[in-house]
């Protein structure tokens, strides 16, 4: 189950997808209000997104447990999903995760302004094999596609907070975790 980041949908995962579909079934999925998902009634944090994929997935017929990759804010959806539905989960792989304690009291999910987004050359996703590219062109560009990533920066202080109060979880999700990968240095206690 591939968790998209902030502002980010089930295209971006266009090149990943083929490569790992080789060996495994792999299901993308678009939050509330990104990609081809309905814009959801009300703000979501972590836990009604995590519903949300609970419920998607038994509507689908899907049977767990699964792995959960996610990138970015996605890997902090995926670690929401663990904390409510253990049982469900057999793995996790983190790209580039949020990581809830280094962003705490900043007010954005990473070292960039939520605004960053705006100034993405047309490489960002020409870089990405059609039909993708041209899917991720066309939400990017929409009044809906930037409600929905401003809608969604809101909701990212929540679940942060959420994953710093989930530590009774923490010590479950460490027996999934399988792989962090990270582009920026890990602190150092």
């Amino acid at each position: 189950m591939l968790q998209s980041g902030l502002g980010e949908f089930s295209a971006h995962w266009a090149r990943i997808v083929p490569e790992v579909a080789r060996t495994t079934r792999v299901c993308t999925y678009d939050r509330a209000g990104q990609g081809w998902s309905d814009d959801a009634p009300d703000p979501q944090n972590g836990m009604a997104a995590a519903a949300d994929l609970h419920a998607l997935l038994a509507q689908a017929g899907e049977d767990g447990p699964y792995v959960l990759v996610g990138h970015s804010i996605g890997g902090d959806h995926a670690l929401a999903y663990a904390a409510r539905h253990p049982e469900q989960v057999a793995g996790m792989v983190l790209l580039d995760a949020t990581d809830p304690y280094r962003a705490a009291g900043t007010g954005t999910a990473h070292a960039g302004p939520p605004s960053a987004v705006a100034v993405l050359p047309r490489s960002f996703w020409s870089a990405l094999p059609e039909p993708a590219a041209g899917e991720v062109e066309a939400f990017a560009a929409s009044p809906r596609g930037w409600r929905n990533v401003r809608d969604e920066v809101a909701t990212v202080p929540a679940l942060l907070d959420e994953q710093r109060g989930a530590e009774a979880s923490a010590r479950a999700i460490d027996d999934v975790v399988r792989a962090v990968r990270t582009a920026s240095p890990l602190p150092v206690d």
